[in-house]
C-alpha cells in the first residue's frame, strides 16, 4: 500500500512538473500574448474630442515637452528620496539633513504639480469650448476614479466589481 501511494505521488509530481514546464515553454516561445483593449491615448483623444490634425500636432508637442520635464523632475525626486532613505537608515541620524532633504522633496513635488498645471492650461488653449468641456470631464472622472482606486480615464474599461 505504501509503495502504491509513493508511486502515485511520484507520477502526480512528474505530471505536474511537466505541465508547468510546458506552460512556461509555450509562453516563452511566443504563445498567444494578451492584447490590451485600450487604444493609445492620443488616438483616443482625437476620436473622443474630434480634434483636427493641427490640434493633434499641438497636443503631441505639448505631450512631448511635459514628458521631458516630468522625467527630469522624477529623476531628481528619486535621487532625493533615496538620499532621505539613506539618511534615515544611518546609525547616527542627522535631523537637520533629513529636514533639508524633505524641503527639497517638497519643492520638487511642487515643481512637478506646477508643470502639470501649466501643461493643462496650455492644452486648454488648444481646444474649442465643446472640446474643453469634454476633456475636463474626462480628467475629472480620472482623478475621482484614481482617488477611489479605480484608475480609469479616457477609453479605460470600467473597473471590475
Amino acid at each position: 500500500m505504501k509503495n502504491k501511494l509513493l508511486v502515485f505521488g511520484l507520477i502526480f509530481s512528474l505530471a505536474l512538473n511537466i505541465g508547468i514546464l510546458t506552460a512556461i515553454g509555450f509562453r516563452r516561445l511566443g504563445g498567444k500574448k494578451h492584447k490590451s483593449r485600450r487604444k493609445p491615448s492620443m488616438l483616443l483623444m482625437r476620436k473622443k474630442l474630434n480634434l483636427s490634425l493641427s490640434q493633434m500636432m499641438k497636443m503631441k508637442s505639448l505631450r512631448d515637452n511635459i514628458k521631458l520635464g516630468m522625467k527630469r523632475l522624477d529623476k531628481k525626486l528619486d535621487k532625493s528620496r533615496n538620499t532621505l532613505f539613506s539618511l534615515v537608515k544611518e546609525n547616527k541620524t542627522d535631523r537637520r539633513k533629513i529636514n533639508e532633504t524633505l524641503r527639497k522633496i517638497s519643492l520638487l513635488q511642487s515643481q512637478l504639480q506646477k508643470t502639470i498645471i501649466d501643461n493643462l492650461l496650455a492644452m486648454k488653449r488648444v481646444f474649442n469650448l465643446k472640446q474643453r468641456k469634454k476633456f475636463f470631464s474626462f480628467i475629472s472622472k480620472r482623478i475621482r476614479g484614481y482617488w477611489r482606486g479605480e484608475h480609469q480615464g479616457m477609453g479605460s474599461d470600467p473597473p471590475l466589481r
